[in-house]
């Protein structure tokens, strides 16, 4: 049976110091006294946060646009986005500090971003066109290091809607190849430097200065993403960060990466500059606690099948894609409409969490404690690169209460395995009996008071949209008397105020590119 293998259902042991113990007997089946649900997937359109296609809104110092609430929800609405790519060309300020003038306009553009209820990643950049030769536009090294310098307070006072920054800063596009002052690509010694593509260790060091500035001025939650695999290594040395670099903080652990000429051919224009033999794997490890996206920019001519929906699916998923461009490159978008997995693709960027079966009691005396066991899955590309609070409420009729689950790592959900959400909750005494519906929030952390981050699970009559709400469809009686453990230490239940339903559906039929 299904439930031999894969669910268990236990009965709770209090000691007589009233510690919380898990559940810890197996079962066979469903034990008296408690039931279980099972559950399918939807087909819906969410709009969960931090995830999914983004759009790239770039502007400029010299002829600056700034971003309107308008702008943003037609975006919400007609593509279905809750993040966005906003793109600083610093053209004016390559040799001088950025003006008080043009940091009021960041700040009222994050404002914004916070009116609409949706994140932002950042680049800050000097020259957004091609030229065949130095000079490129770009700042020197001091410039950069004091402009970075300027901008810290904002990336700390707007953390909150700040998904990740992009190294940027360095070349044209921000996008580290074509530069004046770190490395010109044209006058790179390949003799003397062999192993490092003919850059010298002082461009190496200067590169690497530029970027451990920017992940240090921003809080230690948002990432900084880097363009190239092998830049990583140059700096870091030759292995991938692993999950004690991305949980202490170091440089190497918060380098995550975005690729923007993804599909484009075998080697994507060179973002894998030591072969997919190295870049393939390296990036696989890289990527699984790193938040990974970016932007396609041509068909693949050369290797037509590199673009394919077969192919696409399969790199978003090994490379665990969180992030795309939904409107560049417009060909490559409109080859997957027509082969069919761009909804697919839609559905998948980053997280995808979906519930698979729930057991509760059916009923519990107040005063006591109960176990319960959730089991889900992740169907997307990624894990959640931030970790949301997650909340078992139970709700009978206005009245709302919450227990806070401190051991669940949502960093960890990575897709193919199954989730287990396994806890025990105490009830206190004063919890008035009755029914209650029992129901499952993911509450980000930065943004509690606000239902639009809230995560909405990917199952038919399970996500209430607008309340940022999971309806499990468990209804569990509280009745008096029993045994009481009053000084339990599992989490208990306490009052809760739900945060206001959002203005928005959250969810939408039709995504235009």
């Amino acid at each position: 049976m299904f439930w031999v293998f894969l669910a268990v259902i236990c009965t709770l042991v209090q000691d007589g110091n009233g510690e919380c113990h898990t559940c810890h007997q197996l079962y066979s089946g469903v034990p008296s006294g408690f039931k279980r649900i099972t559950y399918t997937e939807s087909s819906e359109f969410l709009q969960n946060p931090r995830r999914g296609f983004w759009t790239e809104l770039t502007t400029f110092t010299s002829h600056f646009h700034p971003l309107t609430l308008n702008e943003l929800e037609r975006l919400r609405s007609n593509s279905g986005l809750t993040v966005i790519q906003r793109i600083y060309v610093l053209d004016t300020f390559t040799s001088r500090l950025i003006s008080d003038d043009f940091i009021h306009k960041i700040h009222a553009d994050m404002e914004t971003v916070r009116n609409g209820k949706m994140t932002v990643v950042l680049r800050f950049c000097y020259a957004f066109t091609s030229s065949p030769k130095a000079p490129y536009g770009d700042a020197s090294k001091e410039w950069v290091l004091k402009h970075i310098h300027q901008l810290s307070p904002i990336f700390h006072q707007y953390v909150d809607i700040i998904d990740s920054i992009q190294a940027g800063f360095i070349g044209t596009w921000g996008e580290w190849y074509y530069t004046t002052y770190f490395g010109q690509p044209g006058e790179r010694d390949y003799k003397k430097y062999p192993h490092t593509f003919g850059y010298s260790p002082q461009v190496i060091k200067d590169r690497g200065d530029v970027l451990k500035a920017v992940i240090d001025a921003a809080p230690v939650d948002i990432q900084v993403q880097q363009r190239y695999p092998s830049w990583n290594r140059m700096i870091y040395g030759p292995t991938p960060a692993t999950r004690h670099d991305v949980t202490t903080h170091t440089y190497k652990g918060r380098t995550a990466f975005h690729n923007d000429c993804f599909l484009a051919d075998k080697n994507d224009v060179g973002t894998y500059g030591d072969g997919v033999d190295v870049d393939y794997p390296y990036l696989h490890e890289q990527t699984k606690y790193l938040v990974a996206g970016g932007e396609t920019c041509q068909l693949s001519v050369r290797d037509p099948s590199r673009h394919k929906c077969s192919t696409s699916l399969h790199d978003m998923a090994y490379f665990h894609w969180t992030f795309l461009n939904i409107g560049f490159y417009k060909p490559v978008l409109h080859d997957w409409q027509t082969h069919g997995c761009f909804n697919d693709i839609f559905r998948k960027l980053g997280y995808r969490l979906v519930l698979k079966e729930s057991v509760f009691p059916t009923s519990v005396h107040v005063g006591s404690d109960f176990c319960f066991r959730i089991v889900m899955r992740n169907n997307g590309f990624a894990a959640p690169f931030r970790n949301w609070h997650v909340l078992l409420v139970m709700k009978k009729g206005s009245s709302f209460f919450e227990a806070h689950l401190p051991s669940f790592d949502m960093t960890l959900w990575l897709p193919g395995k199954d989730i287990i959400l396994e806890h025990s909750i105490h009830v206190p005494s004063e919890m008035a009996t009755g029914t209650y519906e029992m129901m499952l929030v993911f509450r980000d952390r930065r943004i509690p008071a606000s239902s639009d981050y809230n995560i909405l699970l990917a199952n038919n009559n399970v996500p209430e949209h607008q309340a940022g709400i999971n309806n499990l469809r468990h209804s569990v009686l509280m009745i008096s008397g029993g045994h009481q453990t009053a000084s339990s230490t599992c989490p208990h239940l306490v009052k809760w105020t739900p945060p206001n339903p959002s203005k928005y559906k959250r969810v939408v039929s039709q995504v235009h590119v």
